[in-house]
């Protein structure tokens, strides 16, 4: 039993592997169409965006079931049996297009290609890994809800149960459901799908009126109205599935946002009035704490963004130019599509196509192989392996060819040629509904004269090197070129060169910027993280100029745009070093930060302030909060200290009731840090009260 598990196994990961790797391209796809359509329609239709964002979600999972089906058809007979250990395999693709002479672009599907080629069977084991513990952390969550379900409720009386069940039947809500006050929970939230339960924190109860806290309720009640908790949970199954997939944590955030901004439609509409439940997210702002992935609060997602959508919806419509560019980008996007498709190579150009021949005479040299003819979509495919030893497992091809004119029959013969090398085919191929199927074996000869030109730049080559540098097209020209500019590297940095989309003509404009004699690893380091000539000019254009390599890479990951730079300058802020713009795009100091800054007079803050602030979460709804008790221009390392010692407007607003007004901000640091409350103080005036002394009570 246990060596058919570990042959299945065997058997299944590199499909898996494969798969999820494809699910990573596919995700983009989905993101990027979310994204854009999202641009495209208002945002007071959250319903439509949410059943978008819910249609992207799903979308991913569905194409990584058939990429796995797809992976594991095609695999080689011998990998079948479940019986016999599965040998290892790798896949590569070839280049997109058909390379001349002088045509050396590497069109990014091959960068994919080189990653791919790197996954080994111990990527699934890594991969389940990171479900199991995934899966333990959620299972430990739901675990606590239940054990705070059980121990730390408190019904609610019968004058709040009857307005709880008015509220019920004017959202026309059938279900049972409870409501208690919970007295773990951060913030309001529904726990549960067969049987759902309403918390609210007793906090809430001492921070909300009536009126808003029926409010809150309402946006509760509606997540069950919409069955929001079983969404829920798929979600957080998908996330578990796809933990490595940024396009899926992307898309199911989005469902988030979309889900509140669809039950706070709801309360709205129920409540009617929309600016008194604005008071009541911005009083929710006060309990932001976190709260369990499981069970949907009145406080996920961005509350800034959740307020400005009903209080200002105007602000987040589209004008009729900006309709127009989104509609002409997702078009792009389908044009994209199109051309990724079933991420295969496009269809190649008639004079890159296979060509038949009359006969073909093997030679001892060649490297032996098998091909494989199938329809894939309504694309003709050839498959071509190379097994080449146990320990590299195999070498394969895939291609598309737009017009198969060959022979049919039990005996065909054709070829097709590379740079480095010929691939010469034999077998048989006939055509079934119109598709043509069939398969044989493959040899590869390699080019004499390619092995005496690459012979020439410092190259010792062998038919293994040379199916290499077929599989990946690396042509003569191009690793003349590069010799040329003064890199004379080995095989596997050619290969790596060309894979990444390293070009002569790349190299020559990054000479014209003055970055001379850039070493290998770092030009495919600039390659891979997208630093282009087009990038380094623009930041030029905003006096960021003699960057290191290293420093552009360093802005090109953290996201350092120029028009994130172009931003600051326009808030007066046109000094900044690259290392101080990775600081602050790291810490999420952005030019809207700034400029609601400067609504509240906080003209000219030092970069490295900004930084700090951001670090210790002094955003623009805390600075507000304290404007509004009359706390207004604040030194900025005062803000910062208040924030670190948790001096919120809340704090100061309990401290007020209890006849502690207009305190001193370092006074109220002080109290903060030694404890004084406002229960504090309410127990001293009740000693006084009772006429012991505040000696006799110490």
């Amino acid at each position: 039993m246990i060596e058919f598990l570990l042959s299945l196994v065997g058997e299944l990961s590199r499909p898996v592997c494969l798969a999820l790797f494809d699910s990573l391209w596919q995700g983009a796809i989905a993101a990027l169409g979310l994204f854009l359509l999202l641009k495209l329609i208002r945002v007071r239709y959250a319903r439509v965006r949410y059943a978008l964002a819910c249609l992207a979600l799903v979308l991913i999972p569905a194409l990584t079931v058939t990429s796995f089906i797809d992976h594991y058809d095609f695999l080689p007979a011998t990998t079948h049996s479940l019986t016999t250990p599965a040998i290892p395999t790798i896949e590569a693709e070839p280049v997109v297009k058909a390379a001349t002479a002088h045509d050396f672009d590497l069109p990014p599907i091959s960068v994919l290609a080189r990653i791919r080629n790197s996954l080994n069977p111990w990527l699934f084991y890594v991969w389940l890994g990171g479900v199991w513990l995934i899966t333990l952390y959620h299972l430990a969550g739901w675990r606590r809800l239940r054990a705070s379900l059980k121990n730390a409720v408190e019904p609610f009386d019968e004058q709040w149960q009857a307005r709880f069940s008015r509220l019920k039947n004017k959202l026309a809500l059938r279900r049972p459901v409870r409501i208690v006050r919970s007295l773990t929970a951060a913030a309001p939230c529904v726990v549960g799908w067969l049987r759902p339960v309403v918390l609210i924190p007793v906090a809430a109860l001492g921070g909300l009126s009536v009126e808003e806290l029926e409010m809150i309720i309402v946006h509760e009640l509606a997540h069950i109205k919409r069955r929001d908790i079983l969404i829920n949970y798929v979600q957080t199954v998908l996330e578990t599935l796809f933990f490595f997939n940024p396009a899926v944590w992307y898309i199911s955030r989005r469902i988030r946002i979309e889900r509140e901004h669809c039950c706070d439609d709801t309360a709205v509409k129920i409540t009617g009035d929309k600016m008194k439940y604005v008071k009541a997210l911005a009083n929710l702002e006060e309990l932001r704490a976190g709260t369990n992935r499981l069970a949907p609060a009145a406080t996920t997602g961005s509350l800034l963004e959740r307020i400005r959508r009903i209080a200002l919806p105007s602000t987040a419509d589209r004008s009729p130019a900006s309709a127009l560019f989104n509609v002409f980008s997702i078009v792009l996007l389908a044009a994209a599509l199109f051309a990724l498709q079933g991420l295969v190579p496009d269809r190649a150009a008639a004079e890159n196509d296979p060509v038949r021949i009359d006969r073909f005479e093997f030679k001892s040299t060649d490297l032996k192989g098998t091909w494989k003819s199938f329809d894939l979509e309504g694309e003709q495919r050839i498959k071509i392996e190379f097994r080449r030893g146990l320990s590299n497992g195999y070498t394969s091809i895939s291609r598309n060819f737009e017009n198969l004119d060959l022979p049919r029959g039990n005996d065909v013969v054709f070829k097709w040629e590379r740079d480095a090398g010929t691939f010469y085919f034999e077998g048989e191929l006939d055509e079934y509904d119109g598709r043509l199927e069939g398969g044989g074996d493959c040899y590869f000869r390699a080019d004499d004269k390619y092995i005496d030109r690459m012979d020439g730049l410092g190259y010792d080559l062998d038919n293994e090197n040379c199916l290499t540098l077929a599989i990946h097209d690396v042509a003569y020209e191009y690793a003349r070129e590069l010799h040329d500019l003064g890199y004379d590297i080995d095989l596997d940095k050619l290969v790596e060169f060309r894979i990444h989309d390293v070009t002569t003509d790349y190299i020559r404009e990054l000479k014209d910027l003055g970055y001379d004699d850039i070493r290998p690893d770092k030009l495919v380091e600039l390659r891979i993280h997208n630093v282009t000539p087009d990038y380094i000019r623009e930041l030029k254009n905003n006096d960021i100029t003699g960057l290191r390599t290293s420093e552009l890479v360093a802005m090109k990951i953290h996201g350092v745009e120029p028009d994130y730079i172009a931003r600051f300058h326009e808030l007066g802020y046109d000094q900044i070093d690259a290392d101080r713009l990775v600081e602050m795009r790291i810490h999420g100091v952005s030019p809207d930060f700034v400029s609601d800054l400067k609504e509240y007079g906080y003209d000219n803050v030092s970069t490295s302030k900004l930084v700090e602030m951001q670090v210790h979460n002094v955003d623009i709804y805390y600075i507000r909060g304290l404007y509004e008790l009359g706390y207004k221009g604040l030194d900025p390392s005062k803000l910062v200290e208040m924030k670190i010692h948790n001096v919120t407007p809340y704090y100061i607003k309990e401290l007020t009731g209890v006849g502690y007004s207009d305190a001193a901000p370092s006074d109220l640091v002080s109290m903060r840090i030694h404890g004084v409350d406002a229960s504090f103080i309410k127990e001293l005036k009740q000693i006084k009260e009772n006429g012991i002394s505040e000696e006799q009570y110490v």
